[in-house]
């Protein structure tokens, strides 16, 4: 969670019964985040086998185990077998509902069983039989043993009343700390008891927001609710401060460096396999460009002039196999960029990792390609048509598209978001220019 707090002065120390653990708390936690990002081509099962393999330490028949049971628990039996798909496209490839992807959000937290958790507004976007669904499920989980901690806007009566206890904050300090009840009740000493049919959580996060044409007397009020409560919660404060200290709960192990690698490359080769479309827009670029410039520079003689021309043409060859691959990977990763960066923030996975299992898995894509290409190009430009000749000319045409391969990944995985790796790739398009 530090990595969304950029920019924002934060001190203070992490105790987890009574025991001091800070960034380490990680190993106890999970944080289910309000967006779902996910590879849209994989099936609900194979994504959370891939999450699995990538969070637990033991064989492949343990975390089936674990897959099945959480699949059974949060009621995603019916769509493991759906590809997740992408939300906003046609109905043909949209996969699994939001509803859905929002229950396969806890899944892949819960594969590590933390003992606590955390929720980004988790049923922000859904229906209301959709949020139910998703507050039954939290409340499972509550009751199994584990802590939730989850942020949300503007609740339902139903949902509020739910919780064990529940914390506003307004200007950045902590304006009530309870029960549902106890709100309602400290709320109405205070002078705003919640009219006949408002919706308690709505009527109090009212009174503690900033109307606009209103600022100054709405900061005058919700510092008067904010010291009022502070007077009454020093009690309560000094019961938390005097919890004794006990054992950490059981943290799982994480994997090793080759496990998390072939994870990755099972899940990239997949993602890779199942997108046609760049495959097959890829080998007609390169047969396109194969074909202009072979015409452009047809059966060249072996003279002065020639030579030249022929040197032109393998200049030309060159660039396409370098900057092109080069910006196709960029462009093929851009969706992926902001999953990878979750991911890694989270300690999935070695950035090394990614990089290896990336490379692997583009291998024969970014192969073949150019291959065709230069096999297209090779022979209307007249070039020596020895097999040795021509063995030799492939194998440098594929180490230059390899090359190429992975430079393009060295930006994906130096840089966060795109923006970033095109302007640091800048200096590439001027030289090509």
């Amino acid at each position: 969670m530090d990595r969304n707090m950029r920019g924002l002065r934060k001190n203070g120390t992490v105790l987890v019964n009574g025991q001091c653990l800070n960034s380490k708390i990680t190993r106890i936690s999970g944080f289910a985040q309000q967006q779902e990002l996910f590879i849209p081509t994989l099936t609900v099962d194979e994504y959370l086998m891939i999450q699995a393999k990538l969070r637990i330490r033991g064989n492949r028949q343990e975390r089936r185990q674990k897959v099945d049971e959480i699949l059974d628990m949060l009621g995603l039996e019916k769509c493991r077998n759906l590809r997740i798909g992408t939300p906003g496209i046609s109905a043909k490839e949209k996969g699994i509902s939001g509803g859905e992807a929002r229950r396969l959000t806890f899944a892949c937290e819960l594969l590590s069983n933390p003992s606590l958790l955390f929720a980004d507004e988790p049923t922000s976007g859904l229906d209301s039989f959709m949020a139910a669904t998703v507050v039954d499920i939290m409340k499972k989980l509550a009751t199994g043993g584990r802590t939730l901690i989850v942020t949300i806007h503007q609740p339902t009566a139903e949902l509020f009343f739910t919780c064990t206890k529940v914390i506003y904050l307004s200007l950045g300090k902590c304006a009530f700390m309870g029960t549902p009840s106890e709100s309602v009740k400290f709320f109405s000493n205070c002078g705003y008891p919640v009219p006949n049919g408002f919706n308690p959580p709505e009527w109090i996060q009212s009174q503690l927001s900033i109307k606009p044409g209103k600022e100054e007397k709405s900061r005058e009020r919700i510092m008067k609710i904010i010291e009022k409560y502070k007077k009454g919660a020093s009690v309560k404060m000094l019961e938390i401060n005097s919890v004794p200290k006990a054992s950490l709960p059981l943290f799982t192990p994480n994997p090793g460096f080759f496990t998390k690698t072939s994870a990755l490359y099972k899940r990239s080769t997949l993602d890779v396999i199942r997108s046609p479309v760049q495959m097959q827009m890829r080998f007609i670029q390169k047969v396109i460009m194969g074909l202009f410039i072979g015409s452009l520079y047809w059966q060249q003689p072996l003279d002065r002039r020639g030579i030249q021309n022929t040197n032109s043409a393998i200049y030309f060859l060159i660039a396409e196999l370098t900057f092109s691959t080069m910006f196709g990977i960029m462009t093929f990763m851009e969706h992926e960029l902001p999953l990878i960066s979750r991911e890694y923030h989270d300690g999935l996975f070695y950035i090394i990792s990614y990089y290896i299992s990336r490379c692997l898995s583009y291998l024969p894509l970014f192969t073949i390609d150019g291959v065709v290409m230069f096999l297209i190009s090779y022979w209307m430009i007249g070039l020596n048509n020895t097999w040795q000749q021509v063995s030799r000319s492939v194998l440098v045409s594929v180490l230059i598209e390899q090359a190429a391969t992975s430079c393009g990944l060295f930006f994906v995985c130096l840089f966060e978001t795109t923006s970033k790796i095109f302007f640091c790739h800048s200096p590439y398009r001027r030289m090509r220019t």
